[in-house]
């Protein structure tokens, strides 16, 4: 049997399509399973990253690390937080679900702030949005409804402003979603030629599914 997924599943999961290989695993799991999950998780709520000997790097590796610089009120369908559970099920360490999932972030910072059509599209249809981050969004890009253009600054906005404003849980409607998900797969097979180890679960689990 082998423990290794292919570029393309492992994008599937992170798209959380419909033919990925972990369709249905998190509904497979144990009472004692889903427990763990939840006791062994824990939300961050800023970006900020305090480097490899810190106490959150500590953290990181005990538990697994959900984004919510924003919070959202419904989590999206095709979540990131379900493709991160679902990595956990074939046995991905925490660390390796972090630089995974940072890399997807990634996405957001090379494809809606630069000019193209991703973005393009998506100013389009928010033109007085902000992303942020929140894993319970798609792709973990969530958009906050504030002031002003979509790629302004917002430094004049105050704490509270940001804080209370609206925030959904993806950057993508479904008229650009379809156009988001073909720029990510390009980007995200580029990343992983460059990291080929995103491939193997660190502690494989037999991987209980069917590759």
């Amino acid at each position: 049997m082998t423990y290794t997924l292919t570029a393309d599943q492992l994008i599937d999961i992170l798209l959380q399509a419909e033919e990925r290989v972990t369709a249905g695993a998190l509904d497979k799991r144990s009472m004692f399973q889903k427990l763990s999950d939840s006791v062994f998780s824990y939300k961050r709520k800023e970006m900020v990253d305090y480097g490899p000997n810190s106490l959150q790097s500590l953290k990181r590796s005990l538990m697994i690390e959900f984004d919510e610089a924003a919070k959202v009120v419904t989590e999206h369908p095709k979540s990131l937080k379900k493709a991160i559970l679902e990595l956990k099920t074939l046995g991905y360490s925490n660390k390796q679900i972090h630089d995974i999932t940072s890399d997807v972030k990634r996405f957001a910072l090379s494809y809606l702030y630069d000019n193209n059509p991703v973005k393009t599209a998506v100013k389009k249809d928010y033109p007085n949005y902000y992303f942020t981050w929140n894993d319970e969004s798609f792709l973990g890009t969530a958009l906050q409804e504030l002031p002003g253009e979509f790629d302004e600054p917002r430094y004049h906005l105050s704490l509270n402003e940001v804080d209370n404003a609206t925030t959904h849980n993806t950057a993508f409607t479904s008229s650009n979603q379809a156009l988001a998900e073909s720029y990510f797969r390009d980007y995200y097979k580029a990343t992983i030629a460059r990291h080929p180890e995103y491939l193997t679960p660190e502690k494989p689990k037999g991987l209980a599914l069917t590759l």
